[in-house]
């Protein structure tokens, strides 16, 4: 803008057009600063890798900072050195470092002098922490290339340090001119701020002591959109100088001039009306503009003359280039720019440079491109907000004519502006109409009820309510004058109103509805508007749309008060159209409908659950009859999904379902609750019934557990409830007839027979029982859940109480029939593995637990028959169970046996199995047979010694002593023999148990001559390399090598480095243990592994020597012990036998002596 013919004097016409030369002096002496600050919001810094810094720094933290940082090798990225030998300079980049509270953007602005509004926004930007070492010298480069866009200065902020620092004085240069700043003072304590420009020369002398640190921030201008100029400071400074030209002038001419009040828009109160500073824009709002161009009467008309002529060519210039105008400015609001020109237009009264504006405004325009780009978008400014809206029709009433704005105004409400632009184009007709401009509010109606007409779904996305409703209300405002009615303005809202989301249709009829209509009173066109809008959204309603399941409750009790059956009916056929029609059948096992069906039955899961709905049942006929087919139609439709998942359930491999649908299984119960609950005392169908049948026994169970659990008595009592519920136990009963291959769940047979126990008849008792043991003894499924079951059913004793006594029967020989399979199919797998080596270990593993279970299973059965006093069943599965036996490992044999009974250590007078025959001879017989066998192979561990020794002890047996005892006698002193001894030696009870048992005083005896004859000979063995107990599983030349006497192995053999590694991990797992390290050598063409042995093996069998050693002479002083006591007690009989004899002897015989 030229102001050279508004200044009044040659003195400010030099002042505004200075020149860089003559301002040079003032530029440096107002851009270069440094401050002393006492107080700054920094307490610490966060640095990565080192943590929290305090502040002052520590010098301490000084050298972990220094362990972090970067040297700065000849002032890379911000100073360079003059002798490279002496940089002492080390940096840490920003994205180490973190600061909380620190802002320096105001101060610096205040320091510099910056413009402090939206014509330059400031930011000071973190980019390094420079620490300066005691005798370096440093200056900062000029133009550093890695500066960012926008770039035009910096600031540093020197740190207080502990000590301080001396020298490094700061000397900033440009053009011939210097200054130089002195931080050194009280730099412990205080912090110094400093801030230059870009196309300054930065100079720090040499620091003489201690440690100076500074962080390091970039100035930008963060909403420039062009090249900063070389020298910021000359065009910085020349545009605060220009402010304060402008400001002054114009403070001149408002306070010595007269204002004619004609020229400028009068203020609503006495403040508004008084003049105001000018603030520091390019383009003023209207107040701006109004006060700053009110000159004295003499240059008024000049003014405004000057003033409208540089607004035509701002305008001119934006029109040609729209892209530098209207492009989106993040710190400017839409169409301010366009509002403030429409506001200067306004008040200098410029029509033709209004009407090349909204030329502009309605035109399109290319987006800016790079360099050889292209852009096909087109972009346009339009009617960005309301204000501008009102700024238009502001325009066009009263600074020209509407008929020469109506083609560029036309252009601004076109579809797809329309779509973005909705809000603000509403606005213009009302602004019309406060403006009186009744016409233009009108033609500006009918061009948007056009405009909507070609609108389509996809354009209408951003509309919202309020949108909406401001659409209509716009409408109402224009129809309320008849004579210029248009008959396509109502219909073009219904159809506009048809593209809406459904959930928004919605709400706008509920307004219309609460408003009881009466804003269309009157209007002749709008009689019918509200049935039509009503009618659109049941045709236009969809289960998909968005939003629905939060409006559907709402919206069918709406037109349930709406009393119209026609919506009505046309809405529950959406929601569910096979209500009466066809069968839901035909939506299940077709994938394209699985969506839509999941869909309805959310949609009537939420009306079936909601309060409102019972509600309106309760009061309302039709609100009755439409819950009620909502209900019918959702029982239906789950019914047959669980049938649906049944069905697939079956034709799956044998399995345990892991889950049954509980989703759909719990809507299903929840909503059979409901149609219990239903006044009408709904019927079900036979096919219903016949749908609920086919349901699996878990499926069935959930339903009978869910109705149960009822907590209304008055629900229980129903009589469709008894029904249900008896059919649901007959259906249960009777799928457990039918052949599948899918296996209910364990818990759930249990629970359903606690439920018949509790809640039915003897008779349904024992149908279930008798089908449930019919069923599990036929059924496919694996030996281990048939076992769970009957398992749980003999041990749970509430229940078993109760059962009468021909169902304990009934799983009595149930069992022992699943017992005897089982025990022969075991006996046949053992047989095969005896003849087929290739058996997998898995198949064993499972065999033998199969074992135990038909041992556990049979020592139950024979407890629950001998309590409750019935046939014995349980000879010919024992006399199976020893034959099985035969083909068992000592290992086996043991294990067989603790898991049917564990006998109290050195006890020999406790009866298991509550005393049952039949049990305890098996499990003697099975005893005999271990002890038969070589037991020193079981002792791997202490804890399998001391199971061997406790059924010894409680079996009691001379011959199971004998076999005992040889078999521990017969080897020689190892760990294993010791496991025994140590039994023998660590009980605290075993003196007095061994002193009054002959049997095992016995086998001490034996094990301390063994141990005496056996030690007697052995001495401490010899050191040697020789690992002779070593095991390598898959490398037999290292096995050898560590049973060899030699000490160290070059392992060769491998074929990359990679197999090397991996040998070298196995080898390690064991070798602390076994006594040998390994190293590697990582050559490509010869790699090695190095294994040496250590002494930690001799070390390790010289200490067991000696520690059996030493057990088997405390075994020695334990037998004499025991012998001293055995002795005692002898004596203690013979001296009571003999005086029992003494008071035996007749008294004549003495008489005669």
């Amino acid at each position: 803008m030229n102001l050279k013919n508004n200044c009044e004097s040659e003195t400010e016409k030099e002042k505004f057009f200075s020149t860089e030369e003559a301002i040079q002096q003032q530029i440096f002496e107002s851009t270069v600063a440094s401050t002393l600050l006492n107080e700054i919001p920094l307490n610490n810094i966060i640095i990565q890798e080192v943590g929290d810094i305090q502040i002052p720094v520590s010098l301490k933290d000084v050298t972990k900072l220094q362990g972090v940082s970067e040297n700065g090798i000849g002032g890379m990225k911000f100073t360079r050195a003059f002798d490279p030998s002496l940089t002492r300079a080390w940096e840490i980049d920003y994205s180490k470092i973190q600061t909380e509270n620190l802002d320096l953007s105001t101060l610096v602005i205040s320091r510099l002098g910056l413009p402090a509004d939206k014509i330059m926004v400031t930011q000071a930007k973190l980019t390094k922490l420079i620490m300066y070492q005691a005798g370096g010298r440093y200056v900062r480069n000029l133009n550093n290339p890695e500066k960012e866009f926008g770039t035009f200065g910096t600031a540093i902020l020197q740190l207080p340090v502990e000590g301080g620092y001396e020298g490094g004085r700061v000397r900033v240069e440009s053009k011939g001119k210097s200054k130089l700043f002195d931080n050194h003072r009280n730099s412990d304590t205080l912090f110094y701020l400093t801030e230059f420009y870009d196309n300054f020369e930065y100079i720090v002398e040499p620091i003489t002591k201690g440690w100076q640190l500074m962080l390091v921030f970039d100035l930008f201008w963060t909403n420039t959109k062009i090249a900063k100029p070389y020298d910021a400071s000359v065009s910085l400074v020349a545009l605060r100088e220009l402010e304060n030209v402008v400001n002054h002038v114009i403070a001149i001419h408002l306070n010595n001039s007269p204002v004619e009040k004609s020229e400028v828009p009068s203020a609503e109160n006495e403040n508004e009306a008084r003049p105001a500073p000018l603030s520091s824009k390019i383009i003023p709002d209207e107040s701006d503009c109004t006060r700053l161009w009110r000159p004295a009467l003499k240059w008024q008309e000049l003014a405004r003359k000057q003033l409208s002529r540089d607004l035509h060519q701002i305008i001119a210039f934006w029109v040609a280039k729209p892209q530098r105008m209207w492009i989106e400015d993040p710190d400017l609001e839409n169409g301010e720019l366009t509002l403030r020109l429409l506001r200067l237009c306004i008040t200098l009264r410029t029509r033709e440079g209004g009407l090349a504006l909204l030329n502009a405004i309605g035109s399109d325009f290319n987006p800016p491109t790079s360099e050889g780009g292209s852009n096909s978008l087109q972009l346009f400014e339009g009617i960005q907000n309301e204000r501008v809206a009102l700024a238009i029709a502001e325009f066009s009433c009263h600074v020209t004519d509407f008929d020469e704005c109506a083609d560029f105004v036309k252009r601004m409400i076109s579809p797809n502006r329309l779509a973005k632009q909705f809000v603000p184009i509403i606005k213009l007709v009302h602004s019309f109409l406060d403006n009186g401009c009744i016409r233009g509010a009108i033609t500006i109606g009918d061009w948007m009820a056009a405009s909507v007409d070609e609108m389509d779904k996809s354009m209408v996305t951003r509309v919202d309510q309020s949108t909406a409703e401001a659409y209509l209300n716009s409408i109402v405002s224009l129809e309320t004058h008849s004579e210029f009615s248009y008959v396509e303005r109502i219909p073009s809202f219904v159809t506009f109103f048809r593209k809406l989301q459904i959930s928004l249709q919605f709400h706008l009829v509920l307004g219309l509805e609460s408003q009881g209509i009466s804003r269309f009173k009157g209007i002749e066109s709008f009689q019918f508007t509200f049935q039509n809008l009503c009618k659109a959204l049941c045709e236009e309603f969809y289960v998909d749309a968005p939003s629905v399941s939060d409006i559907i409750v709402d919206m069918m009790t709406f037109y349930i008060k709406l009393q119209n059956v026609e919506f009505l009916q046309r809405l529950i056929y959406k929601i569910c159209p096979w209500g009466s029609t066809r069968s839901a059948k035909v939506f299940f096992g077709k994938l394209n409908d699985a969506k839509e069906v999941d869909t309805k039955m959310v949609l009537l899961k939420k009306l079936v659950l909601s309060e409102e709905m019972w509600e309106l049942s309760k009061s309302s006929k039709l609100g009755k009859t439409t819950l009620a087919s909502f209900v019918g139609n959702y029982f239906t439709v789950l019914l047959e999904k669980l049938s649906f998942i049944t069905k697939e359930e079956q034709q799956s491999a044998i399995s345990q379902v892991k889950s049954i649908g509980d989703a759909p299984l719990c809507d299903f119960s929840s909503c059979l609750q409901f149609v219990i609950r239903m006044q009408s005392n709904p019927q079900l169908s036979n096919e219903n019934f016949a749908q609920i049948a086919q349901l699996s026994v878990d499926k069935l169970w959930h339903l009978m557990n869910d109705l149960k659990n009822s907590e209304s008595e008055l629900f229980k009592n129903h009589p469709f409830y008894v029904k249900i519920m008896s059919h649901l136990c007959s259906s249960v009963v009777n799928q457990w007839k039918v052949k599948t291959r899918l296996m209910p769940r364990r818990e759930t047979i249990l629970n359903v027979v606690i439920f018949f126990v509790e809640f039915r008849g003897e008779s349904s008792v024992k149908s279930l029982i008798k089908t449930v043991c019919a069923s599990e003894v036929t059924a496919p499924w694996d030996q281990h859940f048939k076992y769970e079951l009957f398992n749980s059913l003999l041990h749970f004793s509430d229940v078993w109480i109760k059962l009468p006594v021909v169902s304990k029967t009934t799983i009595l020989n149930s069992c022992a029939k699943l017992a005897e399979t089982w025990i022969a199919e075991i006996s046949l797998v053992l047989d095969s593995k005896n003849n087929d080596s290739s058996i997998e270990i898995e198949h064993l593993v499972s065999t033998e637990s199969r074992i135990y279970e038909c041992a556990k299973l049979f020592t139950s059965l024979e407890k629950k028959r001998y309590d409750a006093h019935q046939e014995d069943i349980t000879s010919g599965m024992a006399r199976a169970l020893l034959d099985l036996s035969q083909k068992l490992s000592p290992s086996q044999l043991l294990r067989m046996l603790d898991c049917v009974f564990k006998p109290p250590p050195l006890q020999t007078a406790s009866v298991p199995f509550g005393g049952t025959t039949v049990c305890l001879d098996w499990c003697v017989e099975m005893c005999e047979l271990l002890f038969s066998k070589d037991v020193l192979s079981l002792s791997n561990s202490a804890e399998d010694a001391s199971k061997i020794v406790a059924w010894v002890f409680w079996l009691d047996d001379d011959r199971c002593w004998q076999s005992f005892t040889d078999n521990v006698c017969a080897s020689p002193c190892s760990e294993r023999t010791h496991h025994f001894i140590r039994v023998f030696l660590l009980n605290p009870q075993i003196e007095e148990v061994i002193a009054g048992n002959l049997l095992a005083f016995t086998t001490l005896n034996r094990f301390a001559d063994h141990c005496a004859n056996k030690w007697k000979s052995l001495e401490v063995p010899k050191f040697s390399w020789q690992m002779l107990k070593a095991t390598v599983p898959d490398h037999p030349e290292v096995e050898k090598f560590l049973r060899s006497p030699e000490k160290t192995l070059r392992y060769t053999n491998l074929s990359d480095s990679d197999q090397m590694y991996i040998l070298a991990t196995d080898l390690e797992k064991n070798g602390a243990r076994m006594g040998f390290s390994v190293s590697v050598t990582p050559d490509e063409t010869f790699p090695c592994c190095e294994i040496v042995k250590t002494r930690e093996y001799y070390t390790r069998v010289a200490r067991d020597f000696k520690e059996m050693k030493s057990e088997s002479d405390e075994l020695i002083k334990l037998r004499q012990k025991v012998s001293l006591m055995r002795f005692k007690k002898q004596n203690t009989k013979r001296s009571a036998s003999e005086a029992l004899s003494s008071t035996l002897v007749p008294p004549a015989k003495r008489r005669t002596l």
